[in-house]
């Protein structure tokens, strides 16, 4: 769809009651698309959207001195399961971002290395049936897909992006699925073009 516009509306958190002494923890509500001038005779509709606020409190690294050092320690404590890491993983509403977390930690401090060799170690000696390795909540798993996805996607980028863009620029059909071609475009050439 590119730099289409396709309406607009501005928002005062302010006014959405998300604050006071027991905030709720989600909120809906819709509200109507809006042309950029209300002379506009265009009538835009409206769309659907999932927005999530975030308000954290950051304080100063010294406060976080304590929690970092067990965390850090958790890598070569022996029994590994009953760590504040392990401990983290079972109490976390979303491991995803707990995992997120601890990947940026660790890849800060140049720990991470050290983290995954004992999380991978811990998890083959744990699992009895190789098939289900690394497919749980174990943090494990969550701290290895984190880590594919923060330094995979600088990797994508890298190396695909000069080609997306190039198939952009040039404006040739590349679709080859066929229920999504447009009359009068052939699959043969599409996979020419893409070649």
């Amino acid at each position: 769809m590119g730099d289409v516009f396709l309406g607009q509306i501005h928002l005062s958190l302010s006014s959405l009651s998300l604050t006071g002494p027991h905030p709720p923890r989600s909120y809906q509500a819709w509200y109507s698309l809006r042309p950029r001038s209300e002379y506009s005779p265009l009538k835009i509709g409206s769309m659907r959207l999932l927005l999530i606020y975030h308000e954290d409190y950051i304080l100063t690294s010294t406060t976080y001195q304590p929690l970092l050092n067990l965390l850090v320690n958790s890598i070569t404590e022996p029994d590994f399961q009953d760590t504040s890491l392990c401990i983290l993983n079972e109490v976390s509403k979303d491991r995803s971002a707990m995992g997120l977390c601890i990947v940026n930690l660790f890849l800060q401090l140049n720990k991470f290395e050290e983290l995954a060799h004992r999380l991978i170690t811990v998890e083959v000696t744990s699992t009895s049936d190789p098939n289900t390795l690394f497919r749980g909540n174990s943090v494990a798993s969550k701290v290895i897909d984190e880590f594919m996805k923060v330094v995979g996607q600088t990797y994508l980028h890298r190396t695909l992006q000069p080609c997306i863009d190039e198939i952009f620029e040039v404006k040739r059909s590349c679709e080859i699925d066929q229920s999504k071609l447009s009359e009068g475009e052939n699959i043969d050439l599409n996979m020419v073009t893409l070649k």
